[in-house]
């Protein structure tokens, strides 16, 4: 089933198929639709893993979006592709943002707003 109705025949989805390069154009459009990419927990030490994470962050970061990472440690290290860090434990700020949001989702917003482009991140990570 094709992305849009601009879509082409070659870009149609077909179970099994991997994410060659052929289909940049399907993933740009599933990156720059994606807002926030969260990461939760210690991030892996595996370095294609860690690569593919990089790659996926910079990909929802270049549509307007944020990285953030959820752990009770500090980041080690350089992580440039991170952009905010919620130090806590999972469970508590996973709560937190959940009660945010269906907190938030009762309030008038301005039309158009995405709850990813509200001010709730910057008092969760304050707040953590």
């Amino acid at each position: 089933m094709p992305i849009s109705e601009d879509s082409d025949q070659s870009d149609e989805y077909v179970e099994g198929q991997d994410w060659s390069p052929s289909h940049d154009k399907r993933k740009k459009h599933f990156h720059n639709a994606s807002k926030v990419f969260l990461i939760i927990g210690k991030q892996s030490k595996d370095m294609d893993l860690l690569e593919r994470t990089r790659e996926l962050a910079a990909s929802i970061r270049d549509g307007s979006g944020a990285v953030i990472y959820i752990d009770s440690a500090p980041l080690d290290g350089q992580n440039e592709h991170i952009d905010l860090q919620l130090q806590g434990d999972v469970d508590d700020v996973l709560g937190d943002i959940l009660q945010e949001i269906d907190r938030s989702s009762g309030q008038m917003r301005e039309p158009g707003l995405d709850i990813s482009d509200d001010d709730m991140w910057c008092d969760l990570a304050t707040a953590s």
